[in-house]
Formats: structure tokens, C-alpha cells, sequence
């Protein structure tokens, strides 16, 4: 059966709500608990499909999300109500009754929540693999500006309404120098074609590929440019690429690798291909960053999938090479990426530490986006702790690399933290809870309640 427990300043009105708009649920009234112990609660193993990342959790409303289809799937794990819209609730328990008809709830109060939720999956814990969301933000706008793209000159693209039309190859400057004479270049994810285009003029004697999905940015990129060592193709990240192993001395790609559906897969295939001696370089948004300043929605799930560098690391190290974070950089904002991106403050205090930093500088947990590069010699760069660590650890270390960071930094953070938990209206339990599963946070989450709204 399942058990859902409710802080016992609300348990009461919550019921009702719950029992008035979810005939078909009925809530049994159990005996209240003084202290929930977070340890003893029925727990499952969340793991992100084709990435590093699993969760061990209850379902804890609000920091899953109430439409997630995965909610009627799991059975024997508690669930717990510590803030948000009760519709939300509503919304939740509808989807786990809408497998099973008629559903009784075991329906406890409880006064505190104390205790430690233990990371590691339990034998016979259910387990369930997510396949996060990967929307490509760019092939629309490609489709849709496609003729204008076609009659336009390159210099004048970024007049278009579309992203990713100008070509960023600088950000790999430091390290195009170190590349040598490869016989073969691929650009992942090439876009409209223009990084593809400067690589081929900048090694002549190398052939270059640019490889997207989309047909229509193929189709702009080989009526644009024409290079006798240039060619482009139709490929998609779920494809394995059409190349030999170790036939490639250098592989690059620029906002494309967080549209990979299975990361870690594709990032083999990567491995494969790239020669002993060859060198890969990635620029793009990392999913870091969000778990930085998307806290705390972020703490049992990311509100936006980006690049995890750690399902990098395995896939490069099985092939012989480092893989590092190198420079990173503040990009722009947008609520697709990060919650607070519309606010006054976040902005002003975003584009304050953005104005004070360097374009490309040692990589903060701030940074937006970030150069991955990685080869068999050492490279200047920072492998974070606990990279492939689970989801928690990895939101730990995020916090404690923030709370340690600058002071324009910490208040840009504690201000996202701090307007996000009010539009989440995160009851005092949820506090409690979120020192749970973040036990050696505790200072950081101390700082964060005091200065949180009630």
C-alpha cells in the first residue's frame, strides 16, 4: 500500500483536498508520527537512461515532478508532500491510480523529519530507468528560416530570428594550435556549417566532415560552403558514426552533445573513433551549472538536461585518454535553463559577475557553458571530484563549490535559491528534508533557511 505522509500543520486541509478532488484514492488515517525518520523510508533507484546519474529517493513532492509518467510505475516506495500547489499532489496521485483503479493510501501525519537518507540502493528496492528529455532547441528555427538562410548572406544570419548562427570556433583557440596536421576533422552537431567551414580553411591538408541531424541546416551548409576538403552529412548522435576506429586526429562539437539521447553511448563511439593521438574538444551549457543555481528544485531531479561531464569520463579513460574541464564561461540567460532567468535580481547580479569575469576563465560551478577537452597527454583543465558519482553527491559537491566561491557568486546563487524555494512553496519540513538526503551540506542549507522566504 501506499504511504503518503504530510507535515501535521497541513495533514488535515490537505486530506480533504485530496479526498474531495480523488474519489477513486482513498486516504486510510494512520496513527501520526513524532519524528519521521528519513532512513526508514521506502525508497526506489531513479537511473537517468544512458547517463551516470541515479537517485535513490522517495517520491518527495515538490522536487519530482508531478507529471513525470514513471509516478504510476512504482510501486512500494513512501511518498511525501513538503510544499507546492496541492493540485500538483492531485495531479501525481491521479497518474499512480490511473494503473490501478481504485487506490487505498495509508495517509500519515507527522510533526519532524529527522534522520539521513542513505544514498545506496537496497536489495529488492524497486529501480526504474528515466530516458530524460533532449529538445533541440535549434532545429525549428532552421526548418523554419530555411529559405531565408538560403538568400541571405553569412555575415548577416544573426539577423535572423534563430540561435546558433555564428561561428564560435574561437572558443577552442588555445587548443586548435595543439591539434597538428590530422588527415580527418568531424564537427558533431555542425549546424548551419560555419565551424566546419573554418576548420577547413585552417587545416587545408586535413579533410573535414560537419555531421547534424537536421537536413534542412545540411542543406544551408553545403549551399554556403564550398572547400575542396569540406563536405557535410546527415547524422543523428543515436547513429554510430560512419568512420573507422582511430581515424580521426581531431573531433569537435559546439552545443550539439546535450541533444545526445544516450550520452554515454555516444561518447564511446566518440572514443572509438578519435586516434590515439588525436585530440576531442566540446563546447557547450553543462548540466552543472543548473544544479549550482537551480537548487533546490534540482535536488531529486535537473530542471533541464544538459551535458554531465561524467558520463564522459568512463568512455575516455577505456580508450586511454583525459578527459578534463578546461575554461568556462557565463552564456546567455534563458528560463529554459535556468528558473530564475527572468528575475530582476538574478539578472542584474548574473550580468554583474558576467561583466567582472573574464570571457574565458578557470571553470566555475557558475559557469554556464564550458570547454571539455580530452587526449592522452595532460591537459590544462580540473576533473571535478565525484564526477560519476551519483545525483546527490554530485548536487553536493555543486553547493559546497558555490559556498566557497566568491562573494558576488554565492549572492547570485543564495538569490536564485532563495526566489525559486518561494514560488515553490516549500513548507519548513522541506528544509529538513533537504538536510537529509545533503548531510555534509549542512552549514550551506543553514545559511540558505535562515535567508529563505516564509
Amino acid at each position: 500500500m501506499l504511504r503518503l505522509y504530510a507535515p501535521q500543520s497541513i495533514a488535515g486541509p490537505l486530506g480533504e483536498f485530496v479526498a474531495a478532488a480523488l474519489p477513486q484514492v482513498r486516504l486510510l488515517a494512520c496513527s501520526p508520527v513524532k519524528r519521521l525518520d528519513a532512513g526508514a523510508l521506502r525508497c526506489g533507484a531513479i537511473l537517468i537512461a544512458g547517463a551516470g546519474r541515479e537517485l535513490r529517493a522517495p517520491i518527495a513532492l515538490p522536487f519530482i515532478p508531478e507529471d513525470s509518467e514513471f509516478l504510476g510505475l512504482l510501486d512500494d516506495i513512501d511518498w511525501l508532500y513538503l510544499g507546492g500547489d496541492p493540485e500538483k499532489l492531485v495531479g501525481a496521485l491521479s497518474i499512480f491510480a490511473s494503473r490501478r483503479g481504485r487506490v487505498d493510501v495509508a495517509y500519515i501525519a507527522f510533526a519532524g523529519l529527522t534522520g539521513t537518507l542513505d544514498r545506496q540502493p537496497r536489495p529488492g528496492e524497486p529501480r526504474l530507468a528515466v530516458k530524460p528529455t533532449h529538445a533541440n532547441y535549434n532545429q525549428q528555427d532552421w526548418t523554419r528560416c530555411k529559405k531565408d538562410f538560403l538568400s541571405t548572406p553569412e555575415q548577416d544570419w544573426a539577423s535572423l530570428p534563430a540561435a546558433n548562427t555564428r561561428d564560435i570556433l574561437e572558443h577552442f583557440g588555445p587548443w586548435l594550435a595543439r591539434a597538428g596536421q590530422p588527415s580527418l576533422i568531424l564537427d558533431l552537431g555542425c549546424g548551419l556549417g560555419q565551424s566546419a567551414r573554418s576548420l577547413a580553411a585552417m587545416f587545408p591538408k586535413s579533410e573535414v566532415v560537419g555531421l547534424d541531424v537536421s537536413q534542412d541546416a545540411i542543406d544551408v551548409a553545403r549551399a554556403a560552403f564550398a572547400l575542396p576538403n569540406l563536405s557535410f552529412r546527415v547524422h543523428g548522435f543515436d547513429e554510430a558514426l560512419p568512420f573507422g576506429d582511430q581515424s580521426a586526429g581531431l573531433i569537435v562539437s559546439i552545443n550539439a552533445l546535450p541533444y545526445a539521447a544516450d550520452p554515454a553511448a555516444t561518447a564511446d563511439d566518440i572514443f572509438r573513433v578519435l586516434s590515439p593521438d588525436g585530440l576531442f574538444l566540446n563546447y557547450c551549457r553543462l548540466l552543472l551549472s543548473q544544479l549550482a543555481l537551480n537548487f533546490p528544485p534540482c535536488l531529486l531531479w535537473t530542471h533541464d538536461h544538459q551535458l554531465d561531464p561524467g558520463d564522459f569520463v568512463l568512455p575516455a579513460e577505456r580508450r586511454g585518454f583525459r578527459f578534463a574541464l578546461s575554461q568556462g564561461r557565463m552564456g546567455g540567460l534563458s528560463p529554459k535553463f535556468f528558473i530564475s532567468a527572468e528575475l530582476e535580481d538574478f539578472k542584474r547580479q548574473y550580468g554583474a559577475l558576467a561583466g567582472t569575469a573574464p570571457d574565458f576563465g578557470v571553470y566555475r560551478p557558475w559557469h554556464s557553458h564550458a570547454v571539455t577537452v580530452a587526449a592522452r597527454e595532460p591537459w590544462p583543465g580540473e576533473a571535478l571530484p565525484d564526477m560519476q558519482s551519483g545525483h546527490l553527491a554530485k548536487l553536493g559537491f555543486m553547493l559546497e563549490a558555490v559556498s566557497r566561491d566568491s562573494p558576488g557568486a554565492r549572492e547570485l546563487a543564495l538569490t536564485s535559491w532563495r526566489a525559486v524555494a518561494g514560488a515553490c512553496k516549500l513548507l519548513p519540513e522541506a528544509y529538513a528534508f533537504m538536510a537529509a538526503c545533503l548531510p555534509d551540506q549542512a552549514r550551506t542549507l543553514d545559511a540558505f533557511y535562515r535567508a529563505a522566504p516564509r
